[in-house]
């Protein structure tokens, strides 16, 4: 993994095709373990490197047709990364058994915005399906109408609404058909009607619209 992770620090359009064979060469489909670890490393290393995530969601697709357990085990991890878009209710403390996992679940909340981006470039590419964003999509929203009535909670509202900018624009064409209750759901979030949406920054509310009229 060591190896692996020095190469993917280098990764780039210009290294692609020297990187994906490469990697070819060195993945063994029997080694489930390692190719876990590998995939885990693709994600974390597209969610924080924004520019690169198509590039990162074309290398990890192509590598699916030739190692099978790496496309089960991207909708696993898939499923796994959607925590990063829930808030936790409240921090164990420093000795307990979770408090581990905690961390690691903050760090990857640090880079929302790429996991969002990466995910519809993924989508894309048809590895993952109309349900796996919908179901993405309808998380951010919850989390979005939760942070919207707590007026210290904006950039919050703000961070949820780029999320699923960048996630639709990912994967206009597959999501198109069958967008109508998600654009409902967006235009509920955008509505401060109510007088209780305190936490919906204009930044966060111009975005939503933009997703409307996206559609």
């Amino acid at each position: 993994m060591d190896r692996i992770r020095d190469k993917m620090n280098k990764f780039s359009p210009m290294t692609y095709d020297a990187t994906k064979s490469w990697l070819s060469e060195l993945l063994n489909g029997d080694e489930t373990d390692f190719l876990t670890d590998f995939i885990t490393l693709v994600f974390e290393k597209a969610a924080a490197e924004e520019p690169f995530c198509a590039l990162y969601a074309r290398l990890i697709t192509e590598l699916c047709a030739g190692f099978p357990h790496l496309n089960s085990e991207l909708h696993r991890i898939f499923g796994e990364f959607m925590a990063i878009f829930a808030e936790a209710a409240e921090e164990p403390d420093v000795g307990a058994a979770e408090y581990k996992a905690f961390v690691a679940l903050r760090e990857r909340k640090a880079h929302r915005r790429g996991y969002a981006a990466f995910v519809g470039e993924v989508a894309k590419l048809k590895v993952l399906t109309v349900d796996d964003i919908a179901r993405t999509c309808n998380i951010i929203l919850d989390g979005l109408m939760t942070a919207k009535s707590v007026a210290e909670k904006g950039m919050l509202c703000e961070e949820y609404a780029d999320c699923l900018t960048r996630l639709l624009k990912g994967c206009l064409d597959l999501i198109r058909p069958n967008v109508a209750p998600l654009v409902q759901r967006v235009k509920v979030a955008m509505d401060r009607s109510d007088g209780k949406s305190v936490g919906l920054t204009n930044k966060a509310r111009f975005a939503l619209m933009d997703i409307v009229e996206l559609f």
